[in-house]
């Protein structure tokens, strides 16, 4: 049984503002990130935080770039915990519903591209 654990990301980004006077100027801006993972209770922290890692990386597949063969040592790393495909299947639907994030789609994208070095889902 896999239990959602919620893990909260912060970031400050920065933002130029224009002003009536063609001044620009800097705003910082936080932003509050959630996503919950699925993780099963009875993986070793180590598992927790593999499984973790290979959802960050994920993660920054959809909001930044990933290093391709980061996204896929971690990818094979999640598999020597979760070796069924089933399994896999109902771990990425649980994430994907959570964040709107499709493990499989970043997965798939640097498999195909093996030459590729960076990914994105924003440069598609």
């Amino acid at each position: 049984m896999y239990v959602p654990v919620s893990i909260i990301f912060y970031s400050i980004t920065v933002q130029s503002k224009q002003l009536k006077n063609d001044q620009n100027i800097n705003e910082r801006v936080l932003i509050y990130m959630e996503y919950q993972y699925p993780i099963d209770l009875d993986w070793s922290n180590d598992e927790m935080m593999q499984v973790v890692s290979f959802f960050n990386a994920v993660e920054a597949y959809y909001e930044s770039s990933v290093d391709g063969k980061k996204l896929l040592d971690r990818y094979k790393h999640f598999k020597q915990i979760v070796p069924g495909k089933a399994e896999e299947k109902q771990i990425f639907k649980e994430f994907e519903n959570s964040s709107g994030y499709s493990s499989y789609h970043a997965v798939k994208a640097a498999q195909s591209s093996p030459e590729q070095k960076v990914f994105s889902a924003k440069s598609k």
